[in-house]
């Protein structure tokens, strides 16, 4: 075997060795998604429309941590809801900011399972026991 082939083999033997490190130690990367919904209103007049901002909500994947606010000082309450379903069943879990006096907000978290895809949904809706309105759902990614 010539110098310059065994030279060539080591390099490649060396290069496949390296490659085959790197993948064996690299662990498995999530990409989480964040997501922020807006639950509004629009009002059209004979002067024009007005959008009323009631609650916003939030999904912030690293912490698995959310939020609601409320926005407008209707007396409304913000709430927001996660869903999601996984070998345990199915899950939600609700938070409310009840202040209903506009900004404020309530906040949330739970350790999901880094992967998870969770249902959002934002709405507010006056009392305990009222319908929710302008609902807004959205998905995500823990």
């Amino acid at each position: 075997m010539t110098d310059w082939s065994s030279n060539i083999k080591r390099a490649l033997t060396g290069a496949g060795v390296a490659a085959a490190v790197v993948t064996l130690s690299a662990a498995p990367a999530f990409a989480g998604t964040n997501l922020h919904l807006k639950s509004y209103s629009e009002s059209c007049g004979a002067l024009g429309c007005t959008t009323v901002e009631h609650a916003d909500g939030y999904f912030y994947h690293d912490g698995d941590h959310w939020k609601v606010c409320d926005n407008y000082a209707d007396g409304h309450r913000a709430v927001l809801e996660v869903q999601w379903g996984d070998s345990g069943g199915s899950h939600v879990l609700r938070i409310q900011d009840t202040n209903g006096s506009g900004n404020s907000c309530a906040v949330g978290n739970k350790n999901l399972t880094e992967g998870q895809k969770v249902t959002v949904i934002t709405w507010h809706q006056d009392g305990a026991s009222g319908s929710p309105k302008n609902m807004v759902r959205g998905t995500a990614t823990a």
